[in-house]
């Protein structure tokens, strides 16, 4: 069921660039700061290329965070297979207890 939804997915956005494609094609001059003096793009081409280019500038800023999160992820899961070996659940176990509480359950 979810492969046949998303080829319909998938088609209907094939469908929409390519008529979105087709629809502007006219040309768009573009001069900037006369580096690029009556250039003349495709005016889609033009509105592709910004848009991939935020979702670039979009993954580099996210990048940051995802890389930070995904360090204390691994640090987590190392700390959760070292409490897992053997032996380590007296350690824990006795570092509950402080010397006063133990002192109170034995009177």
């Amino acid at each position: 069921m979810w492969k046949i939804l998303k080829a319909v997915v998938l088609i209907a956005l094939i469908m929409f660039f390519a008529t979105f494609a087709v629809e502007n094609s006219s040309p768009a001059k573009i001069n900037w700061f006369s580096i690029l003096i009556d250039y003349e793009i495709p005016l889609y081409v033009l509105i592709y290329g910004f848009f991939v280019l935020g979702i670039l500038i979009g993954l580099a800023v996210g990048g940051g965070q995802r890389f930070s999160l995904w360090q204390k992820s691994r640090q987590q899961q190392k700390e959760i297979a070292r409490l897992r070996e053997p032996g380590t659940n007296a350690k824990i176990e006795a570092s509950h207890y402080s010397s006063e509480t133990f002192d109170k359950e034995q009177a």
